[in-house]
């Protein structure tokens, strides 16, 4: 499915590992999307939205889901463009210069849709609208949704119709966040597709720019605890050589086949 996936603003598959089965995906310099919102705080915030749901409609458009959409699934790329990674069932392991390295994981409660802890199918278009909505509540606070709450209170308000606030920040008009309150409707049905989102959004992004305060950016208290996350993150990566964009190669001793092979 992954190494299909020609576009954009989704990362590209390089390759897998057999034993333990593991996913391994161009490298993305900037990090997350919150972690490069941090030390970018002037980064066009509508612009990155716009890249997401672009990604999104274009897995929605070949009756596909995300089954995982949260910004911790989303990174940027050289050119400051954001990129949907790990497709419902991955989470980040470990890091090297040229490649991710994933493996199997669960759901993340603070963006899941309330259907799922009923029905408990998180791979439907719908989902990932709802959990959309939960990523432009990431983007403009630069905190998890209900970051202050555990999963099971969590998960409680949700099914009961609970949302996040609306984050005071000039960038997010209107506009956006009547997209946001559509996306995560209580009903599934209600929901707008993402190729509805993506048009919103495209016309905010010509009239506004997006462009974030700034200073809301450099106090959030989200972007303090991501940046020092990532620092502890880096300080543990020992850089040890450079993919160079070939496609057979060892990784801490386990064999990554090319696509060709792994296919």
């Amino acid at each position: 499915m992954w190494k299909r996936l020609r576009h954009p603003n989704i990362v590209p598959l390089v390759g897998v590992t057999r034993t333990p089965l593991q996913f391994v995906s161009e490298w993305m310099p900037n990090g997350t999307v919150t972690g490069y919102l941090c030390e970018n705080p002037g980064a066009n915030r509508i612009a990155l939205l716009l890249d997401v749901a672009e990604g999104l409609a274009f897995l929605h458009g070949r009756s596909m889901a995300h089954g995982d959409l949260k910004g911790p699934n989303i990174l940027i790329d050289y050119n400051g463009r954001a990129r949907l990674t790990d497709f419902g069932f991955t989470s980040v392991v470990r890091r090297l210069d040229s490649v991710l390295i994933t493996q199997v994981q669960g759901y993340s409660p603070g963006w899941a849709a309330p259907e799922i802890f009923v029905e408990g199918d998180r791979n439907t278009r719908e989902a990932d609208v709802f959990a959309f909505a939960m990523v432009i509540i990431e983007v403009f606070t630069g905190r998890r949704p209900f970051k202050m709450f555990t999963t099971e209170v969590t998960i409680s308000k949700i099914m009961g119709g609970e949302r996040p606030d609306r984050p005071q920040d000039p960038g997010l008009t209107d506009a956006v966040w009547d997209v946001t309150l559509h996306c995560w409707d209580q009903d599934p049905a209600q929901r707008p597709a993402m190729t509805s989102v993506v048009g919103t959004l495209r016309e905010v992004k010509r009239q506004t720019y997006g462009i974030p305060h700034r200073r809301d950016l450099l106090l959030n208290s989200g972007c303090l605890e991501s940046s020092a996350s990532s620092l502890r993150r880096n300080s543990s990566i020992s850089k040890t050589w450079t993919l160079s964009r070939r496609l057979t190669f060892a990784v801490c001793e386990m064999q990554i086949l090319p696509l060709s092979e792994a296919a």
